[in-house]
C-alpha cells in the first residue's frame, strides 16, 4: 500500500508540474486557442451549438462542427464561467488537463503493457504530453490537441486477457471523451486500438461501443456534409497539407503544416514554427523519435509487432498523398483523391498519435534499458515489475521478480546507458523547449475584450431589430491593435444577426463573391452609388467599421480608403462612435505613406439608400435611445506607430452621432415575378446594376437560377461573372486578370474561384482579335500564392498599343529567363520587332532574344526601347521575346516587363466575351432561353486610386494604386445581341498630364506661372506639379522615388521682380521635406537654407521671365510600410512654392466648372460608327476623379451594334468606367413593388410562419439568408420551388392565386436535434453498462496472440511500407529479407561474440538510419521533397520492419535471447507475451 500511495504521490506531482507548465505560458494573457466564444460567452455559444442553423451569422449559416463543443470543452470553459473565473485561468486549467490526461494515459499504459521502469514511465508520459505535436497546437488549436491525449485511454481498458463488453464499453467512452469538434482528429485514436484487437468479432463489438458513444456528433456530422456548402475547397488544398508529410517530419512529429506558415510579422504558431524550422528542435525531435525507434528494435520489448506496425501504419496514413522525389505507392491518385472525395481527409497530420504513441511507448522501453544498465552495474538489484496489473498499480514496486546480480551489461555498459539516458532526457527537454520557455502562446494574446466593443455590440442590439449588422473591413484572421482572438468578435458579443468576410466561408461561395464585391468597393475609396441599395435588399441596416484592426496583421482594406468610400457614396450616416480614437502618424517617422488617418475605434453607420429613404440622407431620422447609449469600458486602444502595438487608451463613450436612423428591412418579402429581372452574370454584377441605375427594390434572379417556366419583368446582360482564378489564401489583390475560354489555370486547387456550381460555360472570358494568343512565363496579372496581385499586368497589357500599360512577371521569379509569346492567327513573316521596357518593374532587361520560328536574334538595351530585326525569309505563326539579362533596381513592383512589342502591320484586341447562347441541360435556365431585347451593363474591372479623399483632403501614395486590368479600353462582345440601343456612358477623368494641365488652366489667374517639374512621382492629378501652386499646403508635388535631384520651374509670360520664394510642405504630408534649395533666374542663381518659415530671400532681388527652383537638400523621411512590414524612404515633395513679393496663386477654386469639348471624353464604335463624348466636371471632381456621365455628341440616335461588340476608347481626359446598352422603349425598372407578405405570425431560427395576401399573379417568395437545400416552405400543404435569389439569397416560387399561411422550416434540424438527444441517449446508456457489468480482474496475463494474427501484423507493415516509398520501399524490404537470410545463415555457425554483433546491428541500424536521415534534411534546400532524407528515412523504417524477423541470437541457435538490459521490463511467468 505504501509503495502504490509513493506512486500515486509521484504521478501526481508530475501533473502538478505540468499544470505550472501550463500557467507560465504568459500568464494573465487570453491566448487565440480554438474559438473566443469559449472565453467571451461560452453558454451562449453550446446554445448555438443545439440548432443546425444559425441565422445570425454571416447571413445565415450551417453550424460548422459546434456540436462538438457540447462535451467535454464548452461545458469546460461554461463551467469556469458560471464560477466566475477569469478567462485566461480557465484556458490554462484546460491546458493543464489536456497534458494530464496525455501524461497520465501513457503511464497507465505503459504499465499495463509492462513496458518499461516506473521513473522511464514517467518521463516517456512528459514526452508525449510534450511532444512536437501537443506543444504546436495547445496554444492555437488545442481541441485538435485533445484526442492525441485522450488516445492512450482509449487502449488502456482493452490491454487485458479477453477484453470483455465492459472493456469495449469504457474505451468507447474513451473515444466519446474524445469530443466531436474535429472528425478527423478523433478517427485519428481508432487505428491502434484496432491493430490492438485485431480479432474479427472483437473488432465488430468495439465498434459498436464506439458508435453508440459518438453517435451524438456523427449524426450532425452527416448533416454538416449534406446541406453545408463545400467550404473545404476554398480553405486549403491537398498540396499545402501534404507538403510536410515526409517520413523525416512525420516520424519527428513535425508534419502539421500550419507550423511551418510564417509571413513578414513571423509565424502564426510560433511553438510549431520552431519545433518545425528551428536546427536545434529539429536534431531535438529526430533525436528523440530515433531513441523511441532504437527502443523498438530491442528484442526484449513487450509487443514489439503491434506497436512496430503502428509506426508504421501511422507513418503511411499520415503520408498518403505525399508528393516528392520518392514516393508511396499510387500517391499521385491519392493526391488527387484528397482534393476531391476524399477532401474531408485532407488533414491527415492529424494522425500523427498512431505513430505517437507507439514511439513514446519504444522510448520508454529505451529509456528503461538505459537505467537498467545503469541500476545493474556491479550490484545486486531487485528486478522489476513485470505485467503488473493495471491502473494506477501497474507501477507498482510490488511482485518484483526477485533478487539479480549485476554487470550484465558488460564491461563498461553502465557508463553507455548512463551516457543514453542522459542524452534521452536532454532531447526531450531541447524538444520541449518552446513550452519551458513560456513560448506556447501565440503573437496576439490580449488581456481582455475592450469595454467599448462590449458597448457597441450592445448598442447594436438594441437598435438593429430585424436588420443585420455587416462588419468592414473584411479580415481572413482578424487581428486588433489589443490582440489577435482568432476568431469575429462580433459572434460571442451580439446577439443580432451579423456578416463579415473572413478567411474561412461557411456560406455560398455566391454570397463570398457578393462579400467580396462589398470589399473591393470599400477598399477603391471612391464611392458607389448603388452601394447602399445593395446592402439594404441584403439586409443590412448598419454597418460597424472596425478600425482598431492591426491593418498589416489582418491584411484588411486601409481604414482611409473605407471612410473615403462611404463618405462618397449615398446612403451611409454616421450614427454611433465607440472606443478612443486610432490611428494617425508617429511622431518621428510616417506610417503607410501617411494614409492612416486617426478615426474612432468604432462607428456605426446606417445604411439608408434613396431607393428606400428618398433623396441620399433623407431618412435620417434620430436614433431611438442614442442618447442614453453606454460608456465604454478602460481598456481603450490607439495605434501606436508602425508596430501596431496598442496602447490602454481613455474609456471610449459611445460619442454623439450625427442624427440618422436606418430603415429596418423586413426579413421576408414577397413580389410579382413581374417585378423581378433576370440577370446574366453573378452576384456582383448586381451592383454594377445598381450604379447604373438598373436594379430596383424587387428581386434579381441570375440566368443559371431561374427555373424552367418562369419569365420575369426583364433580362439584364453584364459582364460579371469572369473566368478568372482566385488565390484564397490571400486576403487582398487576390483575382486574375479574365481568362480566355481555354487558358489553364496555374494553381493546383480543387476550386478555382467562388461561384455557382452551374459557371462553368457561362462565363464572361477574355478573347483575342487579330493574334490568337499572348502568353508568357509568367504574369504579375495570376493568381499568386505568395503574395498580391496586378491585373492591369497581364500579358497582352505590351500590345495595347499604350505605353502606360505594360506586362510583367510574377515577383519573386528570377528576371533572366522570362519570356512574352505572341501566336499569329495564321502564319506571317516578321522582319521586325520593337520593344519598349517598363522601367517601373523591379528589373529592367538590358538584353533580350527574339525568337521567330528557327531564328533568334539578340540586342542590347541602353535607353527604354530597341528595334530587333529578323531575316523573315519565312513565315512564323509566334514570336517569342525572352530576358537574357536584367539590371536590379526596385523590390515589390513585380520581376520585367514590357510595355510595348510592335510587330509592322499587325494590330491586336482584346475584347471580353459575355456568356452566348447555349443549349439548356441539367435543368438549369441557359442564356439561350432569354427570349427579346435585353438591356447590358458593362463595367470596367476594378481600380484603385493613389490618391484618396476624407473631407476633401488627399492622402496619396504610389502603393495604394492599381490600374484596371481593362486599361483604357472597354471593349466588349455580346453574342446574339442585334440592333439600336440608346447608349449610356460613364467615364473617370484619366490621370496624366493633359488633365494636369486641364486643371492647371481652370485654376490660373492672369499672372499665373506655367509649372513643370523634373519627374512626376504620382500621376494622380492632387499631385500634379500644379498643386505647388494652389496655396494649399496638403496638396503637394512628389517627386519620382529615383528622383535624387529633384526641381520645379516657373515660367511667367512677361517678367517678374523677385525677392524671394517661400516652400511650404504639410505636417501630415508623408514625403522627405525640403531645406536647401538652388533658385536659377534669368539674373544668376541664388542658393541657401531655408528658415523655419520656408522662407529664402533674394539678395539682390531678380529680374526674370522664369525660376528652376532645384532642391538640393532636405531632411530624409521614412514610413513603414504595414503590408509588407518594411521601412522606405519617402521622396522629396513640395506643398506650396510662393514666388515674393506677389505670391502667384491661382485665382480659381475646386468649385470653378471646366467645361471640355467633344472628343474630350471616351469615344464609342461598333462597326464603323464611332460617337464622340464630352464632359462637364468641376474642378473637384477633376482632382477626385470621379466617375461621370457622359454627353453624346452628335445628333440623339440610337447606336446600332455591328457584329455584336461594341468598343468604348479612353481620351486623353477621361477612361471609361461603364456602358449601358437600353433597347428602345426600355423602362426603368420598378421603383415600388408591391410586397405582398400581409404578416409575420413566428420567426425563430428554424422555423417560421408568416401569412401571404392574395394575388392573382405568380411571385417571388424570398428570405434574406442564404440559401440551402434544408430549407422547405409550405402553402396550403403544397410545397413551394425553391429558388435563389440574388445569386445566394433563398426564395420560392408562389403559384399564382394562392395565398394564405406558408410554413418555412429548415428541415434537417429536426434530424439534427434528434442526434443530439439519441446519441446522447445512448453515450448515457453506455455508461450505465460500465457501471453495471462488474468489473474483471486485470492482472491476470494477457492472452498469447496466435501466429496467424502476427503474421497478419507483418504484412499490414509491408503494405504500409509501401505505401510510403512504393518501389523503393519494395526494393528496400526484397533486399533486407535476402541480406537477413544471408545473415541468418551466417550467424548459425558463429561465435556468440559474433552474434551479439548481429544483435547489437539489430536494435541501432534502424535509429542510425533515421539520425542520418534527420541530419540530411537539416542540410537540404527543399526538405519535404529531396529524394536523399527521405530515402534514409525509409530505409530506417525497413530496418525497423525487419527488425520483427528473427536473426542469429546471442544465447544460441535459432533462439531469441535478449540481454538482461533488455528483460527489465519483462520477467519470465509475469510478463505479456510478445504481440
Amino acid at each position: 500500500m505504501t509503495g502504490t500511495v509513493v506512486w500515486r504521490l509521484r504521478v501526481a506531482t508530475g501533473c502538478v508540474l505540468l499544470t505550472a507548465l501550463s500557467f507560465l505560458q504568459q500568464p494573465g494573457r487570453i491566448a487565440a486557442d480554438t474559438k473566443v466564444d469559449l472565453v467571451v460567452s461560452p453558454l451562449a455559444w453550446l446554445g448555438r451549438a443545439l440548432h443546425a442553423w444559425d441565422p445570425a451569422g454571416n447571413f445565415g449559416q450551417m453550424q460548422n462542427q459546434a456540436y462538438g463543443y457540447l462535451f467535454p470543452m464548452g461545458p469546460f470553459f461554461a463551467l469556469g464561467d458560471l464560477l466566475g473565473m477569469p478567462a485566461w485561468v480557465v484556458q490554462r486549467l484546460w491546458w493543464a488537463l489536456l497534458l494530464c490526461v496525455a501524461f497520465t494515459g501513457v503511464v497507465v499504459l505503459a504499465g499495463r503493457l509492462g513496458i518499461g521502469t516506473p521513473a522511464a514511465r514517467l518521463i516517456g508520459g512528459v514526452a508525449f504530453a510534450l511532444s512536437p505535436r501537443i506543444l504546436s497546437e495547445l496554444g492555437p488549436v488545442s481541441v485538435e490537441a485533445w484526442p492525441s491525449a485522450v488516445a492512450p485511454w482509449v487502449l488502456v481498458p482493452l490491454v487485458t486477457r479477453a477484453p470483455g463488453w465492459r472493456a469495449l464499453a469504457l474505451s468507447g467512452l474513451a473515444v466519446a471523451a474524445a469530443g466531436g469538434v474535429n472528425a478527423t482528429a478523433v478517427l485519428a485514436v481508432l487505428p491502434l486500438a484496432v491493430l490492438w484487437l485485431r480479432r474479427l468479432t472483437l473488432v465488430i463489438g468495439w465498434g459498436i461501443a464506439v458508435a453508440l458513444a459518438t453517435a451524438w456528433w456523427v449524426a450532425p456530422l452527416l448533416l454538416l456534409g449534406r446541406f453545408s456548402p463545400p467550404f473545404l475547397d476554398y480553405i486549403e488544398t491537398a498540396g499545402t497539407t501534404t507538403r510536410p508529410t515526409d517520413a523525416v517530419s512525420t516520424l519527428r512529429g513535425a508534419s502539421h503544416w500550419l507550423a511551418y506558415l510564417s509571413g513578414v510579422y513571423g509565424p502564426g504558431w510560433p511553438a510549431g514554427w520552431q519545433l518545425a524550422t528551428g536546427t536545434t528542435f529539429v536534431l531535438a525531435t529526430v533525436a528523440v523519435a530515433g531513441f523511441g525507434i532504437a527502443g523498438l528494435c530491442r528484442r526484449g520489448m513487450p509487443h514489439r509487432r503491434f506497436l512496430i506496425t503502428g509506426v508504421l501504419a501511422g507513418v503511411a496514413i499520415v503520408g498518403l498523398g505525399h508528393l516528392g522525389q520518392i514516393n508511396g505507392l499510387f500517391a499521385w491518385p491519392l493526391h488527387q483523391w484528397l482534393d476531391g472525395a476524399g477532401a474531408p481527409l485532407r488533414n491527415l497530420h492529424k494522425f500523427d498519435v498512431v505513430l505517437r504513441l507507439p514511439l513514446t511507448l519504444g522510448f520508454i522501453h529505451f529509456a528503461a534499458t538505459a537505467f537498467r544498465a545503469v541500476a545493474m552495474s556491479g550490484r545486486w538489484h531487485r528486478g522489476a515489475p513485470a505485467g503488473a496489473a493495471g491502473g494506477w498499480q501497474g507501477a507498482s514496486p510490488a511482485g518484483a521478480a526477485g533478487w539479480q546480480r549485476g554487470s550484465a551489461a558488460g564491461p563498461g555498459g553502465w557508463q553507455r546507458g548512463a551516457l543514453a539516458g542522459a542524452a534521452a532526457l536532454a532531447a526531450v527537454a531541447v524538444a520541449a523547449g518552446p513550452a519551458l520557455t513560456g513560448g506556447l502562446v501565440g503573437n496576439g494574446s490580449f488581456l481582455n475584450v475592450p469595454g467599448y466593443w462590449r458597448n457597441a455590440a450592445a448598442w447594436l442590439d438594441a437598435h438593429a431589430g430585424t436588420g443585420r449588422i455587416l462588419v468592414v473591413p473584411g479580415a481572413r484572421f482578424p487581428s486588433y491593435l489589443w490582440g489577435a482572438p482568432g476568431d469575429e468578435m462580433v459572434q460571442p458579443l451580439l446577439r443580432s444577426a451579423w456578416a463579415v468576410r473572413n478567411s474561412i466561408p461557411l456560406v455560398p461561395p455566391t454570397t463570398v463573391r457578393m462579400l467580396d464585391t462589398v470589399e473591393t468597393a470599400l477598399a477603391a475609396g471612391r464611392g458607389s452609388t448603388g452601394l447602399a441599395s445593395l446592402l439594404a435588399r441584403s439586409g443590412v441596416r448598419y454597418l460597424l467599421v472596425r478600425a482598431d484592426l492591426d491593418t498589416g496583421r489582418s491584411g484588411a482594406a486601409r481604414q482611409l480608403a473605407v471612410r473615403s468610400a462611404l463618405e462618397s457614396s449615398p446612403g451611409f450616416t454616421p450614427v454611433a462612435r465607440f472606443g478612443p480614437a486610432v490611428g494617425g502618424q508617429p511622431a518621428d517617422s510616417f506610417l503607410d505613406n501617411g494614409l492612416d488617418v486617426p478615426v474612432p475605434a468604432l462607428e456605426v453607420f446606417a445604411v439608408t439608400p434613396a431607393a428606400s429613404g428618398g433623396a441620399p440622407g433623407a431618412a435620417r431620422a434620430a436614433v431611438p435611445g442614442a442618447s442614453g447609449a453606454a460608456r465604454a469600458g478602460a481598456s481603450g486602444a490607439a495605434r501606436a506607430g508602425a508596430s501596431g502595438a496598442a496602447r490602454a487608451g481613455a474609456s471610449g463613450a459611445a460619442r454623439a452621432a450625427v442624427p440618422g436612423a436606418a430603415r429596418a428591412v423586413a426579413p421576408v418579402a414577397a413580389f410579382d415575378v413581374a417585378d423581378a429581372r433576370t440577370v446574366v452574370g453573378g452576384p456582383e454584377s448586381l451592383l454594377a446594376l445598381a450604379d447604373a441605375g438598373q436594379l430596383g427594390p424587387g428581386p434579381a434572379v441570375l440566368a443559371g437560377d431561374l427555373p424552367a417556366g418562369v419569365t420575369t419583368g426583364g433580362t439584364v446582360l453584364t459582364d460579371g461573372l469572369r473566368r478568372r482564378e482566385v488565390t484564397f489564401g490571400q486576403a487582398r489583390d487576390n483575382a486574375s486578370a479574365t481568362l480566355t475560354a481555354e487558358q489553364p489555370y496555374r494553381l493546383r486547387q480543387p476550386a478555382h474561384d467562388y461561384g455557382p456550381a452551374w459557371a462553368s460555360g457561362r462565363e464572361t472570358v477574355t478573347r483575342f482579335l487579330g493574334v490568337r494568343d499572348v502568353t508568357a512565363s509568367s504574369s504579375y496579372a495570376q493568381a499568386l500564392p505568395l503574395t498580391g496581385n496586378r491585373t492591369e499586368h497581364h500579358p497582352f497589357a505590351a500590345l495595347d498599343g499604350d505605353p502606360g500599360t505594360s506586362w510583367r512577371s510574377a515577383p519573386g521569379t528570377a528576371g533572366i529567363g522570362q519570356w512574352l509569346e505572341v501566336a499569329f492567327e495564321r502564319p506571317r513573316t516578321v522582319r521586325q520587332v520593337r520593344l519598349t521596357v517598363d522601367r517601373g518593374a523591379d528589373a529592367i532587361p538590358t538584353r533580350v532574344t527574339v525568337q521567330a520560328g528557327h531564328e533568334r536574334q539578340s540586342a542590347d538595351l541602353t535607353g527604354e526601347s530597341v528595334t530587333v530585326s529578323l531575316d523573315g525569309l519565312l513565315a512564323v505563326d509566334r514570336v517569342r521575346v525572352t530576358v537574357d539579362q536584367v539590371w536590379s533596381v526596385r523590390l515589390g513592383y513585380g520581376g520585367v516587363g514590357i510595355s510595348e512589342l510592335a510587330v509592322p502591320g499587325l494590330k491586336a484586341h482584346r475584347t471580353l466575351v459575355l456568356p452566348g447562347p447555349r443549349p439548356a441541360t441539367g435543368g438549369l435556365t441557359p442564356v439561350a432561353a432569354v427570349t427579346g431585347p435585353s438591356t447590358v451593363v458593362a463595367a470596367a474591372a476594378p481600380s484603385t486610386p493613389a490618391c484618396y479623399f476624407l473631407a476633401s483632403r488627399p492622402y496619396c501614395s504610389s502603393e495604394a494604386g492599381r490600374a484596371s486590368e481593362d486599361g483604357g479600353v472597354l471593349d466588349r462582345t455580346i453574342p446574339g445581341a442585334t440592333g439600336d440601343y440608346d447608349l449610356r456612358l460613364w467615364a473617370r477623368p484619366r490621370a496624366g498630364p493633359q488633365l494636369s494641365t486641364a486643371i492647371d488652366n481652370a485654376l490660373a489667374g492672369l499672372n499665373t506661372p506655367r509649372v513643370t517639374a523634373s519627374s512626376v512621382g504620382l500621376s494622380e492629378p492632387a499631385a500634379r506639379p500644379g498643386a505647388a501652386l494652389d496655396g494649399d499646403l496638403d496638396t503637394a508635388w512628389y517627386a519620382a522615388d529615383e528622383d535624387r535631384n529633384p526641381w520645379l520651374r516657373l515660367d511667367w509670360s512677361s517678367s517678374q521682380i523677385l525677392t524671394g520664394i517661400r516652400v511650404g510642405l504639410g505636417p501630415r504630408t508623408a514625403a522627405s521635406r525640403p531645406w536647401s534649395v538652388t533658385v536659377l533666374t534669368d539674373s544668376g542663381p541664388r542658393t541657401g537654407t531655408l528658415d523655419r518659415t520656408g522662407l529664402l530671400k533674394f539678395e539682390p532681388r531678380v529680374h526674370t521671365n522664369d525660376i528652376t527652383v532645384l532642391f538640393t537638400g532636405g531632411t530624409a523621411a521614412f514610413s513603414f510600410a504595414p503590408y509588407s512590414a518594411r521601412t522606405e524612404r519617402l521622396p522629396m515633395a513640395v506643398g506650396t512654392l510662393a514666388v515674393l513679393p506677389d505670391n502667384a496663386t491661382v485665382d480659381g477654386d475646386r468649385d470653378t466648372v471646366v467645361r471640355l469639348p467633344c472628343g474630350s471624353g471616351p469615344s464609342v464604335s461598333s462597326g464603323d460608327r464611332v460617337i464622340k463624348t464630352a464632359f462637364t466636371a468641376t474642378v473637384d471632381d477633376l482632382l477626385q476623379r470621379r466617375e461621370l456621365p457622359m454627353r453624346l455628341c452628335g445628333p440623339d440616335a440610337p447606336l446600332s451594334l455591328s457584329g455584336s461588340r461594341v468598343v468604348a476608347t479612353a481620351s486623353r481626359y477621361a477612361e471609361p468606367t461603364r456602358l449601358t446598352l437600353l433597347p428602345p422603349n426600355a423602362g426603368p425598372p420598378s421603383a415600388t413593388p408591391i410586397d405582398t407578405v400581409q404578416s409575420i405570425d413566428r420567426w425563430s431560427p428554424t422555423s417560421r410562419e408568416i401569412t401571404l395576401d392574395h394575388w392573382p399573379n405568380q411571385r417571388i417568395l424570398l428570405v434574406r439568408e442564404n440559401t440551402n437545400p434544408g430549407w422547405e416552405a409550405r402553402l396550403a400543404g403544397q410545397r413551394l420551388e425553391p429558388l435563389v435569389v440574388d445569386g445566394w439569397q433563398q426564395g420560392w416560387i408562389v403559384p399564382a392565386g394562392v395565398s394564405g399561411p406558408v410554413q418555412i422550416v429548415f428541415a434537417p434540424d429536426r434530424l439534427y436535434r434528434t442526434g443530439l438527444i439519441v446519441g446522447g441517449v445512448l453515450a448515457l446508456g453506455l455508461v450505465l453498462t460500465v457501471l453495471l457489468i462488474p468489473a474483471s480482474p486485470l492482472s491476470r496475463p494477457l492472452e498469447r496472440r496466435s501466429g496467424r494474427r502476427s503474421v497478419l501484423l507483418l504484412v499490414i507493415g509491408a503494405v504500409a511500407l509501401v505505401g510510403v516509398g512504393g518501389y523503393a520501399a519494395t526494393g528496400l524490404m526484397a533486399a533486407g529479407l535476402a541480406l537477413l537470410v544471408a545473415v541468418n545463415l551466417a550467424g548459425r555457425g558463429g561465435t556468440p561474440g559474433v552474434r551479439r554483433g548481429f544483435l547489437r546491428v539489430e536494435w541501432w541500424a534502424a535509429s542510425t538510419a533515421f539520425a542520418v536521415a534527420g541530419l540530411l534534411s537539416v542540410r537540404a534546400n527543399e526538405p519535404h521533397v529531396a529524394a536523399a532524407p527521405q530515402l534514409a528515412a525509409l530505409a530506417a523504417l525497413t530496418l525497423l520492419w525487419l527488425s520483427l524477423w528473427r536473426g542469429p541470437a546471442a544465447g544460441g541457435r535459432g533462439t531469441a535471447v535478449a540481454s538482461p538490459a533488455d528483460t527489465s521490463s519483462a520477467t519470465p511467468g509475469s510478463a505479456p507475451p510478445p504481440r
